[in-house]
């Protein structure tokens, strides 16, 4: 019979719960959740062979430090952050590592079923990838490596199509809302036209799923656009600066120039 591995995940947010409950039933790990709350962190990670930190980011390096000399010398310790690499985990003197899983976890009822086929990119030191891509795939998740210098452009790739993209839409509904169109139904009139966006970004590439009057060379529509949102006294400059960058943006993937 394989030998279980034994793994502990330290912090029981929304991340921790979640890779908690799709590990409980994996036959691979023997897992402890543990926390600050509920004063069981030592003991959590005392026999762990697998740590996983899924703390705030903020918290990742005070409570390295808290547990150093609990972890077993040569326990691999990870942490789940995007933005951080695994230099912050130097309190440990054992291989260290880094797995960010590219998914939005709002919470674990909606985290749960969205684990399986996500990317989780993994950076760190050669003795710790191994057990970090193993502890990955476990999670039904997809490991890639990235190298450390390579994370904060990473991240932002990540926020610029995550949390960006919600901003965008709220600037959209703005515009709906400054049209006297309900809010709700704004969205529901959308929701089609972003999944089909969605869709054919997917199956021919941002550039040939442009359309609209940037694909088209249509200037006078756009500064049409921009007239109404400057002359609405319901908008700020916040939606007609988005607009301008994300028109320019548009206009660089058809080699256009366009001058609003």
């Amino acid at each position: 019979m394989p030998t279980q591995t034994r793994i502990a995940i330290i912090g029981a947010g929304v991340v921790g719960q979640t890779f908690a409950q799709l590990l409980a039933d994996c036959s691979q790990y023997v897992v402890a959740l543990g926390s600050r709350a509920q004063g069981n962190m030592h003991g959590a990670v005392q026999d762990a062979e697998v740590v996983l930190l899924t703390v705030s980011d903020s918290a990742i390096e005070s409570v390295c430090v808290e547990l150093a000399n609990s972890f077993k010398a040569d326990a691999v310790v990870a942490h789940c952050s995007g933005a951080l690499t695994s230099d912050i985990l130097k309190a440990h003197a054992g291989p260290t590592a880094s797995m960010h899983p590219l998914q939005t976890f709002p919470n674990v009822e909606a985290a749960l079923p969205k684990v399986k086929g996500t990317y989780a990119y993994c950076e760190g030191d050669e003795a710790a990838l191994p057990d970090v891509k193993a502890l990955a795939q476990a999670l039904g998740m997809q490991p890639v490596e990235i190298a450390s210098k390579n994370k904060p452009l990473y991240h932002a790739a990540a926020v610029m199509a995550c949390n960006n993209l919600v901003a965008l839409m709220e600037c959209a509904l703005k515009l709906g809302e400054a049209a006297n169109i309900n809010r709700d139904i704004m969205w529901q009139s959308l929701k089609p036209l972003i999944d089909a966006t969605v869709e054919n970004i997917d199956k021919h590439g941002t550039k040939d799923a442009l359309t609209g009057p940037v694909a088209r060379g249509d200037i006078e529509t756009l500064r049409s656009h921009l007239n109404a949102i400057e002359s609405n006294s319901r908008l700020d400059e916040t939606q007609e600066k988005v607009y301008r960058e994300m028109a320019s943006q548009a206009a660089e993937l058809v080699d256009r120039k366009v001058a609003l």
